[in-house]
């Protein structure tokens, strides 16, 4: 694989990213639009394309020197791109990433980057054969606060619990994957087996326990219309307990907490910078290492790797189901870091 040469134009006062955008819709507008503003030394975005108009309409006014393109195939065959940023519906992600690598653009994309086992597979297929890179981007990956984290050692137990207010059940799952994957990208290694279950009782609950190998034990109850907002990981270690709750703004926690509980310790407690959520969040600091890999021709870290988030994208697919269900993994699944 080589990265796709960027041809930036000299008479731009600072070179960099010429940016495609499919797809212009919320997560552009509300999340990736303040960021790319901060960037505009760095990356500048030249084409976009969503199928609804108005979406397209308001990016090229909020990028004036953004082209509107009405097909994803006009924008990957523009001169004037250099990279492009994947932004689709949860249903069309895995195929418009596809069709990017096709025509040799790097790719930015959002999660999650495949819905099924058959998706993930042909998404693999089309990195594979493309001399371009793929990056997915799994924010919770690059949260500031979780910079450089490690589980207790001697993991016994891991408790979790994802709970959001009047969120559309079918589609929750795909939310769930920021929990989910942050869990096994944190410990490096899948669980042996995973059950998943589905109730309905006074509201909607899946219950997800996984064992591993080590003999530690997990259990996450996500919730889609629960009570609060909140999101959390416990690690019950041999001698210590760490608590992770996961910056949001609308929960309890809106710059995140990191806390250490060591036997006979007083507890640590780290909070994130309040007053930047996209950053405690992970999308800036995800974005700015792609930015920084573009920059310097380099190939995908492990955060970005599609391959490490193989095992949560099929524990996900299970939970779309809405039964029961048992997965086995092995280690294989994911690899380690490089």
């Amino acid at each position: 694989m080589i990265l796709r040469p960027t041809n930036l134009s000299s008479s731009r006062p600072s070179g960099g990213i010429r940016l495609g955008v499919l797809g212009c819709g919320g997560i552009f507008k509300n999340i990736y639009s303040p960021i790319l503003r901060e960037l505009a030394d760095k990356v500048t975005v030249t084409g976009v394309c969503d199928l609804n108009s108005c979406n397209t309409q308001l990016a090229c006014s909020t990028f004036p020197e953004a082209t509107a393109h009405q097909r994803p195939e006009d924008l990957l065959q523009s001169p004037d791109v250099d990279a492009v940023m994947v932004l689709t519906s949860e249903t069309a992600n895995a195929s418009t990433a596809a069709l990017a690598l096709a025509a040799d653009m790097p790719v930015y994309l959002e999660k999650p980057p495949a819905l099924t086992p058959h998706e993930f597979s042909a998404l693999r297929e089309a990195e594979e054969e493309s001399a371009a890179p793929l990056f997915v981007a799994f924010n919770r990956r690059h949260t500031p606060l979780l910079r450089g984290f490690t589980p207790p050692r001697a993991l016994r137990r891991i408790e979790g619990r994802m709970e959001r207010l009047g969120r559309h059940v079918p589609s929750f799952p795909y939310t769930a994957l920021h929990l989910i994957d942050s869990l096994l990208y944190f410990l490096d290694t899948p669980p042996s087996e995973v059950c998943v279950d589905y109730a309905r009782a006074n509201f909607s609950q899946w219950t997800l326990e996984g064992q591993w190998e080590s003999g530690a034990f997990c259990e996450l109850t996500v919730i889609p219309d629960g009570k609060d907002h909140r999101e959390y990981l416990l690690f019950e270690g041999e001698d210590e307990v760490v608590e992770i709750q996961f910056p949001n703004p609308e929960s309890s926690f809106p710059a995140g907490l990191l806390k250490r509980s060591l036997k006979g310790s007083t507890p640590t407690q780290i909070y994130g910078a309040p007053n930047d959520a996209l950053y405690e969040m992970g999308y800036a600091p995800a974005f700015r290492g792609f930015v920084e890999h573009i920059e310097n021709k380099s190939l995908p870290t492990h955060p970005y790797l599609l391959a490490s988030c193989e095992s949560a994208l099929a524990i996900m697919d299970a939970m779309t189901l809405r039964s029961s269900v048992s997965l086995s993994f092995t280690r294989t699944a994911m690899p380690s870091p490089q």
